[in-house]
């Protein structure tokens, strides 16, 4: 689906669901919901009060509600609350915006909302993080037979999609994340490297060459490039979405921990 058409479906779905008391029970998700791995990617924050994302759409975000946050859930399944929009601050990374939402569910230590888009600036906002992450989830391991003999070892897995996106993963005989390497494109060409407990960004801006064709200058960044740092999180939340059990979280962990110090 274009992106034209998911922006299309958004605005669609809430239209009937602002019209239908019942969503829980009919709301379709059209819009595919990506899992939030690491806390630190998302939160929603309201009523004076931070929530970690558990999973996001252009349609809605589901947040958990802590144990110490109780009086929350009280308030949120009182039946006037579920009529009722409220306007939340939304965290992707290291921007936000403000999103009114209306509640669709509520349940032990769960609540889901519904987004409700009065312009396309939410969307937008949505897209520049949704877009990319959807760049993770859409890569596919790679058969090891058409690979480079380096890494036709068990011990390499490789994940790449239509989008010149390129994870390469290097685990130990017990299953630890031994090195990861991490490619793509934004305008110029990226990479996020991790080995020996090292993480390193490198960004290769293209120069255009004075009648001879365009030249490539490497700038290898040890104090890491903010802008690679968030889109590699998001392609890694993307792909992690879409397979749980891989073993990227130190990965992720690492990212986190330069983007966010």
């Amino acid at each position: 689906m274009s992106f034209a058409n998911r922006i299309r479906s958004a605005f669609q779905g809430f239209v009937k669901a602002d019209q239908d008391d019942s969503v829980e029970k009919q709301e379709l998700r059209v819009q595919q919901r990506f899992t939030i791995s690491a806390s630190n990617i998302a939160e929603v924050c309201f009523n004076g009060e931070s929530f970690p994302v558990v999973n996001l759409s252009y349609s809605g975000v589901a947040i958990t509600l802590l144990p110490n946050q109780k009086h929350l859930f009280d308030s949120l399944i009182h039946p006037e609350a579920q009529s009722k929009h409220i306007v939340a601050k939304i965290r992707l990374v290291n921007e936000s915006v403000d999103m009114t939402m209306r509640l669709v569910f509520c349940g032990h230590n769960r609540a889901g909302f519904c987004f409700v888009h009065g312009t396309g600036d939410t969307l937008l906002f949505l897209r520049k993080s949704i877009e990319v992450m959807r760049r993770g989830f859409e890569m596919n391991q790679m058969d090891r037979a058409y690979l480079k003999e380096r890494f036709q070892n068990s011990e390499w897995s490789v994940f790449r999609n239509g989008e010149s996106d390129d994870l390469r993963l290097r685990k130990s005989a017990v299953g630890k994340l031994e090195e990861a390497l991490l490619t793509f494109l934004d305008g110029d060409y990226c990479e996020i490297c991790f080995r020996d407990g090292l993480l390193t960004t490198r960004r290769i801006e293209q120069k255009q060459g004075s009648g001879v064709g365009s030249s490539a200058a490497a700038q290898q960044n040890l104090v890491n490039d903010i802008g690679i740092l968030k889109s590699g999180l998001l392609i890694l939340n993307g792909l992690k979405s879409r397979d749980h059990a891989l073993i990227i979280d130190k990965f992720m962990d690492e990212i986190s921990r330069h983007l966010f110090c």
